[in-house]
């Protein structure tokens, strides 16, 4: 058929969308459908549907009044044709055709609209593709045990069926077929299609009313299926003798999980005005969102602003046009600005570049790129990874104490910050060559290794110049990260009774030599300390500054590149400085000695006559309101 039938999009009118109407017709009829413009405060009663696009390639199409062709994709093409009456039009909300996806400017105002659409649609339909040979065994699995709870609930109505270390997963007593048997491995088929995977599903199930959840011709509630699902995923955690029932999509139950916490606390209105909790936050939402998918960069963002409680559309507008690189610069930016707190940039530190990129598609060094899957960063990252936004001595590490950056929201792709030098990186040691080939080669990590030995060298007396600890004492607590196995964040150094005087190594029985004679960690091993050493110092060099400092960087680092605590960073950063003046980021650094805020006191002695009480870490509340330092501005590109 020719162009001239495809669908024209007309522009609407401020706060107008569109809506499709269904015609009737049989499961084997052809398509039909009628598309009219409404406002967003007064629409007709309507569904919205909750699907993925499928391979994104639009091989089917249906027919739209008067006279037009409007091309859809066959995951889509199923859905209609399930959800459309014999005898009855229905209403519908479906982005792919509801949303002129070749128009930018359009598709930046309907996004927009998203939350008032799903929030004020009469339901949600999530349709999870079309029904396989095993489908029926897994929806009727879900409506016995469903079935079966409710009665033992009802039965019992002075017990609580809540598991005590998550309230919001329930536990009652199941007797559950093996987790071998097909309704289980179809179960698992279920939970492994596309729908758990898109980004855009978070909102969708979030701001609806009702919710149900389709597979070909098969429904159930959100409600009993999510609770099925919770139910099942309790008992599989408390039976530590058989086999899980839905092993490996334990991620996928933990979203669910999230998405529903949130549909239960705010229903259908979220209150902006009401006190916002962290897990609602922006950043949070993105934490908990990163591992899913989006054909489009900007949606990893764009697809939670409609339930992220800090975001108003003033502060933070929705636009395709942007290029991808300022969207990220500026959530980076909104993320620090909430709290003055620079954890944003631990993400960076998973891969930062050799040399400063160029070009209209390069990130600036400071942002991280948010289209990484989570399982990613938390590889990759020495320090934990992806952070949440806990303050001063609640974090892991407290370098500047409580104080704050002050960051402006907008859409320049500098970063503006102030903070403290600390020192310039004088020598590097060789890569540990912890996972080369993916064996675990520690020698040069391990004691009298070549990373000790140049700890040693630059040694004053055979002491630490910065803590005038020991040599190898403050080597074997840099090679952790002061971090010792067994040890819980936070205030994992403040717990411990006294100060280190010594400092395991690992046990002989935890290493391993090869025939060329080098000592490799052997993972069988029930030996915590290799494991803490490789989390430590992979990807890693041990580096000392001019004036002493032992640290630990990333393995891009160079001689030259600069030491800095900057204001609201719980760990120091590593600093490129360019011939402009400005700096290219380098990532987080493990500094010996500085790490607890110990540099500042040093550099400000007038802390002391404050009478302050360094003894037990209570300056760190009084460093951000009480007390004034000098610092310098560093201005990231």
């Amino acid at each position: 058929m020719s162009n001239s039938r495809q669908y024209q999009y007309d522009t609407l009118p401020q706060n107008h969308f569109r809506l499709l109407t269904l015609l009737p017709g049989t499961r084997e009829d052809r398509i039909k459908i009628r598309v009219e413009s409404y406002d967003i405060s007064s629409p007709p009663s309507f569904t919205a549907l909750s699907y993925c696009w499928g391979s994104g390639s639009k091989d089917s199409s249906c027919d739209c009044e008067p006279s037009q062709l409007v091309f859809i994709t066959k995951n889509l093409d199923q859905a209609l044709r399930h959800c459309r009456s014999e005898k009855t039009e229905a209403h519908v909300w479906i982005d792919q055709i509801c949303i002129d996806q070749d128009n930018d400017d359009d598709k930046t105002q309907q996004v927009r609209l998203m939350r008032a659409i799903y929030s004020s649609a009469a339901n949600v339909i999530i349709w999870l593709g079309d029904a396989n040979e095993k489908t029926k065994l897994v929806y009727d699995l879900i409506e016995q045990i469903g079935q079966e709870i409710l009665r033992t609930i009802r039965s019992n109505p002075k017990m609580s069926f809540h598991d005590p270390a998550d309230p919001m997963k329930i536990y009652v007593p199941l007797k559950l077929s093996s987790a071998d048997e097909p309704e289980w491995f179809a179960f698992r088929q279920l939970l492994s299609r596309p729908w758990f995977e898109r980004t855009w599903t978070f909102q969708e199930l979030v701001l609806a009313k009702e919710a149900y959840v389709w597979c070909g011709p098969h429904k159930t509630s959100w409600n009993q299926f999510f609770m099925v699902c919770m139910t099942i995923d309790t008992w599989d955690r408390k039976q530590k003798d058989s086999a899980s029932h839905l092993k490996g999509e334990t991620e996928k139950i933990n979203f669910l999980s999230t998405c529903a916490a949130r549909h239960l606390k705010k229903g259908k209105q979220l209150d902006f005005d009401a006190a916002t909790s962290p897990w609602a936050e922006l950043g949070t939402l993105m934490k908990n969102a990163m591992k899913l998918k989006s054909s489009i960069g900007h949606d990893k963002i764009y697809a939670l602003l409609g339930v992220a409680e800090d975001v108003h559309a003033h502060h933070f507008p929705i636009r395709y046009t942007a290029p991808l690189r300022e969207v990220y610069a500026n959530v980076t930016k909104h993320l620090i600005a909430g709290h003055g707190d620079l954890s944003p940039l631990g993400l960076k530190s998973v891969v930062p570049e050799v040399k400063p990129r160029i070009g209209p598609s390069s990130f600036p060094s400071w942002v991280p790129d948010y289209r990484y899957a989570r399982s990613e960063f938390e590889n990759r990252v020495l320090f934990v990874g992806p952070k949440p936004l806990p303050h001063g001595r609640e974090r892991g590490y407290s370098a500047t104490g409580l104080s704050r950056a002050d960051v402006v929201v907008d859409w320049d792709l500098k970063l503006r910050l102030r903070g403290v030098f600390v020192g310039r990186i004088e020598v590097l040691s060789e890569l540990s060559g912890n996972l080369t080939g993916l064996q675990s080669n520690g020698r040069n990590v391990l004691t009298n290794g070549s990373w000790q030995q140049l700890a040693q060298q630059y040694a004053s007396d055979s002491k630490y110049v910065v803590t005038n600890e020991p040599i190898d004492l403050a080597y074997a607590r840099t090679r952790v990260c002061d971090y010792l196995p067994g040890e819980t964040r936070p205030q994992h150094r403040a717990a411990r009774a006294q100060p280190l005087s010594s400092m395991s190594e690992p046990g002989p029985s935890s290493l391993i030599t090869t025939p060329n004679g080098e000592k490799l960690f052997d993972p069988q091993i029930n030996d915590a300390m290799p494991g803490r050493i490789l989390a430590s110092t992979t990807g890693r060099r041990l580096c000392i500054s001019a004036d002493g400092h032992i640290c630990l960087c990333h393995q891009n680092c160079v001689e030259g590149d600069e030491i800095w605590l900057l204001l609201g960073a719980d760990m120091p950063f590593i600093l490129r400085k360019l011939e402009t003046g400005m700096y290219h980021f380098m990532g987080e650094a493990y500094v010996h000695g500085v790490m607890d805020g110990e540099h500042l006191i040093r550099q400000y002695k007038h802390l002391t006559q404050a009478g302050i009480n360094l003894s037990n870490n209570e300056w760190l509340d009084k460093l951000a309101d009480d007390i004034e330092f000098t610092t310098q501005e560093v201005v990231l590109v």
